[in-house]
């Protein structure tokens, strides 16, 4: 009993080891993810990141967000909308400036605010070792994922407007109008924005079935922050049509073509499952009991991480934040604690140091995407400058990266615009279909290609007298010695 009392009154607020507490979990432990997410040695993993950069510059360029596709020439002129159009901007702004270590800077700086938002959230409820345990668990969600990608810039976002949400329901009142400013921020990023209203929804439903927080003012409020919130997620340049196509993003049936990232794999023991099983452990050894809405909301996540491996960071952001009180008060805790940011001045001046010396390590550092299975570098440099100005026969998933460089894509990543008839084409294609094939390269006046090798397609260009211009593990590129001549588009 005497030594709980002792350690119950080391932790006491403004004592050393609350401090050292305080800056472990505030500073040191987002410092820590800051330099992970910042150093990832596949930070630029799945190729999006070349459509982000490719469409972010046109953007910054042209000051306007485009309509219809500028870039490929299979749909030259076609409707087209970047969604996560602030996070293209984003990505292309930070490599204009720093190159690809300021793209991985940019990455390093989400990794750490999300583990400082985290961090501070679970403080509140939980002692240094839970709320360590809680981090530890979100990240191992949140990293297999993590990258320079859209979902990325946006978990931040997720993760203030999850507090925001909490913090109204602790004090039984509505939620500021900050939480539609996070949206409306949000929805711009990236589309999980619809994850978040569902989040909302979910705690409104709780505030209405709580009868001890009732009031007039309270419910009227919680309805009308959703109402806006829903108006602010179609604060877009695509109004309507962009919160449906969030929405879209989430069936099942589009995942294998909208995504670049596979289903998990239980097979292997991997990080999601670690992190469920600790979850599960630690929830169900300390009893904590959650609401019957909140178990439906992390029930709900835990089904989207399972469908879709890019999905699990939803779930590590959204977990951590919405256990710590249940779990608080598993372990004792009647109310959260006030955690200042604020801390003794050799501490935040060691903090920031340290930040500061991150970054400009990431800066100094050489670090560029490799020849790799989403950049073709190595065939791409073997094309004649020429000849890629021409029309170009390619495998889907090197699409993005003939974005980045400059030529005109036949296919690339952004399955939202090339609909399934003309997907479906494609593949007909690289499994060299005839007559698809043929009619498709006579058509278009093909000049070249650029395939995976295993593709049917290469041995069949190859056997109609198609010219190899280099070849890797990685990639194929192929000339055609004789094109057709194509129609004016």
């Amino acid at each position: 009993m005497a030594v709980t009392e002792m350690s119950a009154a080391a932790l006491q607020p403004g004592s050393p080891a609350a401090e050292r507490a305080r800056f472990l979990l505030l500073w040191i432990a987002p410092l820590a993810a800051f330099a992970a997410a910042a150093f990832l040695p596949d930070v630029f993993k799945g190729g999006g990141v070349f459509e982000r950069i490719a469409a972010g510059r046109w953007m910054l360029a042209h000051v306007a967000v485009p309509r219809a596709d500028p870039f490929s020439f299979s749909h030259l002129g076609q409707p087209w909308a970047p969604h996560a159009w602030v996070s293209d901007v984003a990505i292309a702004a930070a490599h204009a400036l720093a190159g690809w270590p300021g793209v991985a800077l940019l990455v390093g700086l989400e990794g750490g605010a999300l583990a400082a938002l985290t961090a501070w959230q679970g403080s509140r409820w939980l002692g240094r070792g839970a709320a360590l345990a809680t981090l530890a668990v979100g990240a191992a969600f949140v990293a297999p994922g993590f990258g320079a990608d859209s979902l990325t810039l946006s978990l931040p976002l997720m993760a203030t407007w999850t507090i925001l949400l909490l913090r109204a329901r602790e004090a039984g009142r509505a939620p500021s109008l900050w939480v539609v400013v996070v949206m409306g921020a949000w929805a711009n990023v990236d589309a999980s924005c619809v994850v978040g209203l569902a989040i909302a929804a979910g705690l409104t439903l709780e505030a209405v079935l709580s009868p001890r927080t009732w009031s007039a003012a309270s419910l009227t409020g919680w309805a009308a922050v959703l109402a806006a919130s829903v108006v602010a997620a179609m604060a877009t340049p695509f109004g309507l049509s962009g919160l449906v196509f969030d929405f879209g993003l989430f069936d099942p049936a589009r995942l294998p073509i909208a995504a670049r990232w596979p289903a998990p794999d239980f097979f292997n023991l991997g990080p999601l499952e670690l992190a469920l099983l600790a979850g599960v452990f630690g929830l169900f050894w300390r009893g904590a009991r959650l609401t019957a809405i909140r178990a439906l909301i992390l029930i709900g996540l835990t089904h989207l991480a399972l469908q879709h491996l890019r999905q699990e960071a939803l779930l590590g952001v959204a977990a951590p934040l919405l256990v710590a009180e249940p779990l608080g008060r598993a372990l004792g805790r009647a109310a959260p604690q006030p955690v200042s940011w604020r801390l003794p001045v050799p501490q935040m001046t060691l903090g920031a140091g340290l930040a500061l010396a991150i970054s400009v390590a990431r800066l100094a550092l050489p670090v560029a995407p490799a020849n790799s299975a989403d950049a073709p570098l190595a065939a791409l440099a073997q094309v004649p400058v020429a000849l890629r100005a021409q029309p170009v026969i390619n495998d889907a998933d090197f699409g993005d990266y003939l974005l980045y460089a400059g030529v005109r894509p036949f296919v690339d990543g952004r399955a939202d615009m090339w609909g399934e008839d003309f997907l479906a084409t494609d593949a007909a294609i690289q499994n060299a279909v005839q007559p698809t094939t043929d009619d498709t390269l006579a058509h278009d006046g093909v000049r070249w290609a650029l395939l995976r090798p295993n593709r049917a397609l290469v041995a069949a260009l190859e056997s109609e007298g198609w010219r190899r211009l280099y070849a890797d593990k990685f990639a194929v590129a192929l000339e055609n010695p004789a094109p057709a001549s194509a129609p004016p588009r």
